[in-house]
């Protein structure tokens, strides 16, 4: 399965395969316990930047409402949701999430 992932995803974002895998594992990985965690927040700072409404966002990348309030509390979403986000605003996936420290999270 994570093969497909990465082939399909390869072809849009080479320069963010690690990236990717680890979204892919991320769900798997805090199952265990990790010390560090995926945030969207730079995504929602792009959408201010850029002066672009949560909803535009919803239409222009063909995603539902409770996708979005996935994202904003920084919850796990599939990498297609992440493509097709990153083809409505023209980026990359590490500009619109990260990879933080959970001890770091009250830091941001």
């Amino acid at each position: 399965h994570i093969h497909n992932v990465i082939n399909s995803f390869y072809t849009f974002y080479a320069k963010n395969i690690a990236y990717t895998l680890f979204l892919c594992y991320n769900k798997h990985i805090q199952a265990e316990g990790a010390n560090s965690m995926i945030t969207y927040r730079k995504l929602f700072h792009l959408l201010l930047d850029r002066n672009i409404k949560k909803k535009d966002l919803q239409e222009q990348a063909g995603i539902t409402a409770s996708i979005m309030a996935r994202l904003a509390k920084d919850e796990n979403v599939q990498v297609d949701t992440i493509s097709k986000i990153c083809d409505a605003l023209n980026c990359q996936p590490g500009d619109i999430m990260e990879n933080i420290l959970k001890s770091q999270e009250g830091d941001k």
